[in-house]
């Protein structure tokens, strides 16, 4: 069943056909490249593509109504973005470390998560977070790399200690009000009006992963635009 509100299931369809066929022929001759000469700055900035077409293509197949979420393999993913550069690329780890959470992924895969950000540190409240509900991270940042709009999820976290139910409903206001509209500077920002098909869904990632990790009754969030209801329950 289609899960974005906002373009139909044919839209979905053609971009996710149009995607894999882009990150196969990047992937191949990214493979090439790295076979002749290794992996170099060149390289590295050629797979920041393989990160977009992984991103977009996560989006697009769970806008699509992807049935089966665990099939979103993150091995695969992890494999292909190994030797990404990171810097400049906070919303990006922060979406996969968060559908790593809320897919429960194996201690190896999300190792690997572990080692990507330890070359990036982004020295993150959030990520931090994130990461010490799943691992001995041993860092706990104060600060934001973004106050907007992230810095409000901060409030969710500090609530769920003692009122889960204050909790979930001021995640809701984040969905609601703060999350898209804290991204008018992004670059996938107002893309379902893009003449060049370039929307892949609007999914805020990090607030299912908070949902796991604080343990929210989440009832109240089904339903809304942008909030992950399947994948927080894909076991269900």
């Amino acid at each position: 069943m289609l899960r974005d509100k906002i373009k139909n299931k044919k839209y979905f369809e053609e971009y996710v056909d149009f995607e894999q066929i882009r990150l196969e022929k990047r992937k191949k001759l990214i493979t090439q490249v790295i076979e002749n000469r290794g992996v170099d700055d060149a390289v590295r900035k050629a797979l920041l593509s393989i990160l977009n077409y992984r991103i977009n293509l996560v989006n697009s197949e769970y806008s699509l109504g992807v049935k089966n979420i665990d099939s979103i393999k993150m091995a695969e993913i992890l494999a292909d973005i190994k030797n990404v550069s990171f810097e400049h690329r906070y919303i990006e780890l922060l979406w996969l470390l968060s559908i790593g959470i809320m897919l429960e992924i194996e201690d190896n895969d999300f190792n690997q998560f572990v080692e990507l950000i330890k070359k990036y540190n982004p020295e993150d409240y959030l990520i931090d977070f994130i990461l010490n509900s799943r691992v001995d991270w041993n860092q706990k940042s104060s600060k934001f790399k973004f106050d907007n709009p992230y810095k409000n999820l901060e409030e969710v976290i500090m609530l769920a200690e003692d009122d889960k139910q204050k909790a979930v409903e001021r995640l809701k206001q984040y969905l609601d009000k703060e999350w898209y509209k804290g991204h008018s500077d992004s670059g996938w920002y107002e893309g379902h009006k893009s003449e060049h098909n370039t929307y892949s869904g609007y999914w805020c990632w990090e607030s299912g992963a908070l949902v796991k990790i604080l343990g929210l009754d989440d009832t109240i969030l089904k339903g809304q635009q942008y909030y992950p209801y399947d994948m927080v329950h894909w076991q269900d």
